[in-house]
């Protein structure tokens, strides 16, 4: 499932050192694809492919289901960095099931960019892209008996415009969004609407960073998320789910020598529901990274986040979401890195008493055998219980997954 939220990125960490740097995040530039170059023009084509097993494809609580994926796909991209740097890009991307093949399909992404600057102290960019995308079986939203994956296609615009200063910087982003949901078939034959989830959502951004010494700074933040469904109220029984969320927030970027660097943030969310048996509700946005460097090769990442999004169920308008995560990156050579990571959120849903929760555990493995070629080994297990969403059960699924990459 795709989702929208309000959410908090990096923030403040360009106003940090960058002294040390995860081992996730290293340059490795030996093993850095160099695209093909076409006089200004860098041409960047790769093609993945994937076999994964899945224990519960249905994601049913009883009665499991297995089958063997097999993921191919494919994508360029090509872009100058001149005076007026740009970008383009396409992919696609296929499930193919070996015993199930009604739960194949295809997906595409395309898109581009375009920047310019104003003397140096102010930049600016527009980026636009479409999509066709599936929600997966499983996902909190997913239609009841759906004989199929359900096809949704979404289009992004976004612009950013930053200001330098002498000991800080100001952005300004501001960016607009839309879903558009097909029918879906149910395992009795019957075809359902899907258009009470077509809906856009805008949103403006505005952010201050300021460095206040070598090792620390702080940076304060506004938002404004607006979400209107395309649909009619057609009754006095039906659920109005357009709705505004506003976030107002401070923090921290701190970096203690080669211990410790990340950010802390804390303010008040307001969500505005547009139907009043919805219920408005405030609450504390959070939002926290901090990367431990434990050895030279070590990395473990905690981060957690309080922030709110579209709830997209025919009951309710909008969601809070609490969640959190712990990773550890573990380099057992420059190209070998082994992975494992947990995480958690809840949702809470306006409208509805009951709350989804879901916990991932994954191990994975990362080889850089050179420029060209990459190979991924991931092992992932999910427990999920979702009383509110469309699925309506608690179920678990393990996946195994293989994949690998080949760039240019």
């Amino acid at each position: 499932m795709l989702c929208l939220c309000l959410s908090f990125p990096s923030i403040g960490q360009s106003i940090v050192p960058e002294k040390s740097i995860s081992v996730r995040d290293r340059p490795r530039p030996e093993y850095e694809p160099a695209g093909i170059h076409l006089g200004g023009i860098r041409v960047s084509p790769r093609l993945t492919f994937g076999e994964a097993y899945n224990d519960n494809l249905f994601a049913t609580p009883t009665g499991k289901v297995s089958d063997l994926i097999t993921r191919p796909g494919g994508e360029v991209s090509m872009g100058s960095e001149g005076r007026i740097p740009w970008s383009v890009f396409g992919g696609l991307s296929s499930r193919l099931h070996a015993d199930n093949s009604r739960e194949d399909y295809t997906e595409w992404q395309s898109g581009g960019s375009i920047g310019h600057g104003f003397g140096g102290d102010v930049q600016s960019s527009l980026s636009t892209s479409l999509g066709r995308n599936h929600e997966l079986r499983g996902d909190p939203t997913f239609p009841v008996n759906a004989a199929e994956p359900l096809r949704f296609d979404t289009r992004h615009a976004q612009l950013d415009v930053t200001r330098e200063l002498p000991h800080g910087r100001l952005a300004l982003r501001a960016n607009l969004e839309s879903f558009d949901y097909a029918d879906v078939n149910l395992t009795d034959g019957t075809r359902v609407d899907q258009d009470f989830r077509d809906r856009r959502v805008w949103g403006l951004d505005l952010r201050s960073d300021f460095a206040i010494g070598p090792s620390t700074g702080v940076f304060v933040r506004a938002t404004h998320q607006k979400q209107q469904y395309r649909s009619e109220v057609e009754s006095p029984e039906t659920i109005n789910r357009d709705a505004a969320t506003n976030a107002v927030y401070g923090g921290t970027a701190i970096w203690l020598s080669n211990l410790m660097r990340g950010h802390v943030a804390i303010g008040v969310l307001d969500v505005d529901n547009a139907d009043p048996r919805q219920k408005d509700t405030r609450s504390l946005a959070l939002d926290t990274r901090l990367e431990f460097y434990i050895t030279q090769i070590m990395t473990a990442t905690l981060s957690g986040q309080r922030s709110s999004g579209a709830a997209d169920l025919e009951r309710s308008a909008s969601y809070l979401a609490t969640s959190g995560d712990l990773k550890l990156d573990y380099e057992v050579r420059r190209n070998v890195i082994l992975s494992a990571s947990y995480s958690y959120s809840r949702r809470e849903y306006s409208g509805i008493s009951t709350v989804d929760t879901i916990e991932v555990s994954q191990l994975s493995a990362q080889w850089f055998l050179n420029r060209h070629l990459r190979i991924n080994c991931d092992f992932t297990h999910e427990d999920r219980d979702l009383p509110s969403g469309g699925a309506g059960q608690t179920f678990g699924q393990s996946i195994l997954e293989a994949k690998f990459l080949v760039a240019w």
